[in-house]
């Protein structure tokens, strides 16, 4: 038996808005999620996690020999992190389909995934806005982030049908200006994905929320590699300068006094 644990805040923060928008009665927001599809899989949650997933290899693995039989299963609890973000991107996705901002009926999406950084998603008629900030944590981090955000936004230019990609540091952009809680700092970036109709349209839906909600670990691995790999060049030029050093040193001669002959040779000044 494999337990599965996950301590999910878009589970949790979903559920409190949800609540405490049902003792203010008001009106309730549909949320469908993928969640529901594991079944039976779903066992009551351990203490401090909100979701639990049991798998019993005896009665719950699916029959058959081949690895067809078995695989959807494991991709499908592999995938339970991002069937969490699903609910919000998706319920965005349909405002912007539907064009249904333009009444005013829904809010910004605040999702505090981490505890101290924050994704912000909004809608419009013709576009859905996702903005990641992220904190460097160390100098180095902040220097090579910073590298690799820009390159996200030189990259967008050969690419045309990628999303529109906004950089800022230190202060949020122009949409979180009337967010208090937006963070102000000197080792913070925010970076900003303009979702366009091509981009949530059913038949690109799944692949565009399987890309952008990894974003923030796919960047920050990457400065871990990054970081990793200069490490390494450093000790390996490091070494080469030791050998050429060790080959620069002059070498010691030493002087040998000659001792007394082994076949009677008297020593120096004897007659």
């Amino acid at each position: 038996m494999i337990l599965l644990e996950v301590h999910n805040r878009i589970i949790e923060e979903l559920l409190t808005l949800q609540i405490e928008a049902f003792l203010r009665k008001e009106k309730l927001v549909e949320l469908k999620t993928d969640v529901i599809e594991y079944g039976d899989l779903l066992v009551r949650p351990l203490e401090g996690y909100n979701v639990t997933l049991s798998l019993d290899f005896n009665t719950q693995l699916p029959k058959g020999d081949s690895n067809d039989a078995w695989l959807p299963l494991v991709r499908k609890i592999a995938m339970l992190k991002r069937n969490c973000f699903v609910i919000v991107f998706e319920k965005h996705f349909e405002y912007q389909t539907k064009q249904e901002s333009t009444n005013g009926n829904h809010k910004r999406a605040v999702i505090h995934y981490r505890d101290d950084e924050t994704m912000y998603i909004d809608a419009s008629s013709d576009r859905v806005i996702v903005i990641f900030p992220t904190i460097f944590k160390d100098v180095d981090d902040n220097i090579i982030g910073r590298v690799f955000m820009e390159e996200f936004k030189e990259r967008r230019r050969q690419f045309q049908q990628a999303p529109q990609v906004i950089v800022s540091y230190r202060t949020p952009p122009e949409e979180l200006k009337d967010m208090n809680e937006a963070r102000i700092d000197d080792n913070i970036g925010y970076l900003t994905f303009v979702l366009f109709p091509r981009h949530t349209k059913e038949v690109a839906r799944d692949n565009t929320i399987n890309l952008i909600h990894t974003l923030r670990n796919y960047l920050h691995y990457h400065i871990k590699c990054c970081k990793a790999y200069l490490h390494a060049h450093m000790r390996y030029k490091t070494n080469e300068f030791l050998k050429r050093l060790q080959l620069a040193r002059p070498e010691i001669k030493k002087n040998i006094r000659r001792g007394p002959s082994i076949i009677g040779d008297p020593p120096a000044g004897a007659e």
